[in-house]
This record gives C-alpha cells, structure tokens and sequence, in this order.
C-alpha cells in the first residue's frame, strides 16, 4: 500500500516490494503466486473501510444498495491504481465476501432469486468499478478536462448530428458523478426487477381471475 501511495501502481511489482521488505522476490512468492494476487489481496484490504453491516431497520433494501455502492465507488475513486486494479481484478479475502453477501442479502429482500441476484451482483460491481476508475482518471495530472468534451459535443453539425445539437452538452456532462451513479443503479435494479418477474415462470396461481398476472405487485 505504501509503494503503491508514495510511488504510484505501475511501480509494485515483487521485486520493488522484495526491496522494501529487504529481501528477495523468491520470498514473496511463498505468500502470494504474483502481482495479480497482490492486487486482489490489496482490494480486499481497502474494503474493511467500508461499511458492510445490515442493522439499520430505517433503511430499505434498496437504499442499502445504493449506500454501499456509492461508498465502494468513492473508495476506488479515491485511489486511482485501487480503481485500475478492480477493473480486471477479483478481490480476495473476507471483506470481498462480506460485500458480496451483503448485496445478494439487499437483492434477496428486493425480490430476487439467487441465480439473478448473483449475477445482478456482478453487474452493479461491474458498473461501479468503472465508474469509480473513470472519476478517478478524471481527476488525475494529466486527464483531460471536461472542457475539451464539452467543445467537442458543441462542435456537432446540425444536419449531420442533429440530435446531439438538439440535447446539448450538459445531457452528457451534467450532473456530479454521485448523481449519474446513482440514477445508473436505479436503472439497473429497475430493468433487473422488471427482467425477473417476465422471466418467472407462470402458474396457476400467478393469475387473477380476470386473467391478468398478478406477479411482482
């Protein structure tokens, strides 16, 4: 953690860290098989930051979710190598667990099965860890700024891009990125809610007797 915060991600590697630990990289290799494993082990870490608990009976299942997303999001957001390692990284350890045990719990209570809220589960994450990397390159010395996007979406042609001259550039600018997060999480759950109940099977007692399904009220 103190190579990857003082030097940057690209220089962990096992011989750096063998370095600091005064030793050879050989010795890192009867902890850890390689650099990936670090990683995901370092996630893992990070993740005891937040706050994994389910004792709040004010709190609806949804509102959970979206608390514990926007905290893993703001988590990776904040260190830009956390971010890029999550994108292609599995965490590894208990707190990767207690996080993945809590959504399915918010998912289960939100109506899901258990083969649709892991993979809901998995797409969230998905949608969060690439959020939380975008925002964290955003902001970083050398990213570009938002002005440049906004010149460009200003730039359209109105016959050849009408629609773009016509929405604007804040449609794709506006809002912070807590606000695009969270709307984003709504969507998914939404379509994912919406998704379950087309796809459960019928029944004879998923049926009023008008005939109408009465799944999902």
């Amino acid at each position: 953690m103190a190579v990857i915060d003082q030097e940057g991600a690209e220089k962990l590697t096992m011989r750096r860290l063998a370095h600091h630990l005064d030793t050879g990289p050989a010795s890192l290799y009867v902890y850890v098989r390689n650099i990936t494993e670090l990683n995901a082990l370092l996630i893992d870490r990070h993740l005891a930051g937040l706050d994994l608990r389910w004792d709040d009976p004010d709190e609806s299942a949804r509102q959970r979710v979206h608390r514990t997303l926007e905290d893993y999001a703001q988590l990776l957001a904040s260190r830009p190598a956390l971010a890029q390692a999550a994108l292609i990284t599995w965490p590894q350890g208990p707190h990767y667990l207690d996080l993945l045990e809590l959504l399915l719990r918010a998912l289960h209570d939100l109506g899901l099965d258990t083969p649709t809220a892991g993979r809901a589960v998995d797409l969230l994450l998905q949608v969060a860890t690439a959020s939380a990397a975008e925002q964290a390159a955003h902001a970083s010395v050398n990213a570009q700024d938002l002005a440049e996007l906004e010149a460009t979406l200003g730039s359209a042609d109105p016959e050849r891009h009408p629609l773009l001259v016509e929405a604007g550039p804040s449609v794709f600018t506006g809002g912070s990125p807590a606000e695009r997060n969270a709307w984003a999480v709504d969507v998914l759950i939404n379509g994912l809610l919406r998704t379950h109940v087309a796809a459960a099977p019928l029944t004879d007692d998923t049926h009023d007797t008008d005939g109408t399904c009465s799944v999902g009220r």
